[in-house]
Order: C-alpha cells, then structure tokens, then sequence
C-alpha cells in the first residue's frame, strides 16, 4: 500500500492518477486520504499538519481508514509507503515520528514547517513531550530502520512561514530562508541521530507537488522491488 498525503490545496484526485500507473505495474493499492477542513466549526484547514487538533489524532484517522480497507479487502497490507507533498510533507513527517513501525518507507515532500528529533522543545517544534501529548516515545531504533526520501523542488525558494508565526519561529535558531534550507536541516538532524536520508532536489520544478511525482516514484520503485 501507498499512503499519499495531499497538501493545502488538497488535490487528491490529481494524486491519485499520478501513482495509478506505478499502482497498477506493481500491484500497490493507493490510498488517498482527504482530511476535512473546519471540523471544529472554526474554519481552520491545517488541523491534519501537526496530527493533532483538540482532541482529533490524525494519524488514527489514517489508521482507522487502513483498517476498514483491509476488513473490506480481507487483505492485512502490513507496512506501507507513505509520501506527502507541502502540507502533506509535514503530515508525513510527524506520522514518522509516531509510527515507524507501521512504515515500509518515507516519502518527504517540501514541508514548509518541521517538527525536528529534539529533546529540549515540545510538540510540534520537537520531540520532547511524544510521551505526554501522544502516549508513544519516539524510538529512534525503528526509525533507522525505514528508508527514507526528501524531496523538494529547486526552484521552490519563497519562505512559506506566515508573517504571524516569523517571531516564533526565529525563537528557535537556524530554521532556513525557504523549504529548501529547512529540508536540509531536518535532513541533517536525521543524520545526526543515524537515520539515512536520500535527498532529491528537482530541477527548473517550484513548490508543485505533481511534478515531482517521478521522482518519488524512482524511490518507491527501490523499495517495492525489495
């Protein structure tokens, strides 16, 4: 199975019939979930970036759909490759952190905010409180063990932090100018704590998720014929 995580915009239709080719060549199931906006009557549409809003875990959404797919199915899928581009990249990211058991592979794709393996910051500038906030510790032993993919364009060089959260996050030291910078140091932090990283910037391509499909799709094509 392949989990792909929409951004913003969520244009899951769009994803859906860029793997569709990859799915049927290699007999993958897609699934694409589509996280609801406004689900507290407030409007906000991010809830799903950080997994957690109010009381809504968004990684037990994902799961509850993987498992009502496979009771349909009478198919257990196991391990699955999960990719999420922008917002969806953040998703991805952070639903690492909290399952990497439930991984085959990781697919990161130009998040305009991370959440890096840090003991001294909380949810969701570090890993300090997984404990408190999520009931899990982050296990860096399962971790290493999940290949991993940071993919961004070349081009995407505008700095995604709204004007109203700069203060904040310059509170925090080196965050980078633009996704490309923050990927870099998320990609670093990852090697610090031993987990390899494959990392792909994508020539003359901007912040468009579509058009780096091909290359996650290069990666996913290592780990399926595993």
């Amino acid at each position: 199975m392949i989990v792909v995580t929409h951004g913003s915009g969520r244009s899951v239709a769009e994803y859906r019939s860029a793997f569709g080719s990859f799915a049927d060549e290699h007999r993958c199931v897609v699934l694409c979930p589509l996280f609801p906006m406004g689900v507290r009557g407030n409007g906000y549409a991010d809830g799903y970036k950080n997994i957690l809003e109010g009381d809504i875990r968004y990684d037990e959404v994902l799961l509850a759909m993987i498992a009502e797919l496979e009771e349909a199915a009478e198919y257990s899928f196991g391990r699955f490759h999960l990719f999420g581009f922008s917002g969806g990249g953040q998703y991805a990211h952070r639903f690492f952190y909290l399952h990497p058991r439930r991984l085959a592979s990781v697919s990161i794709g130009a998040p305009g905010m991370v959440t890096r393996i840090d003991s001294e910051r909380d949810w969701w500038f570090g890993t300090r409180d997984l404990q408190t906030v999520f009931g899990t510790s982050l296990s860096l032993k399962d971790m290493r063990r999940v290949p991993v993919q940071m993919i961004v364009g070349a081009e995407d060089v505008e700095d995604p932090v709204p004007a109203r959260l700069r203060p904040l996050i310059e509170t925090l030291g080196p965050v980078g100018r633009d996704r490309i910078e923050r990927l870099q140091l998320l990609k670093e932090n990852y090697e610090e704590n031993g987990i390899a990283v494959r990392m792909d910037l994508v020539p003359d391509v901007g912040h468009e998720g579509l058009k780096v499909i091909p290359t996650v799709l290069d990666f996913l094509r290592l780990q399926v014929s595993e």
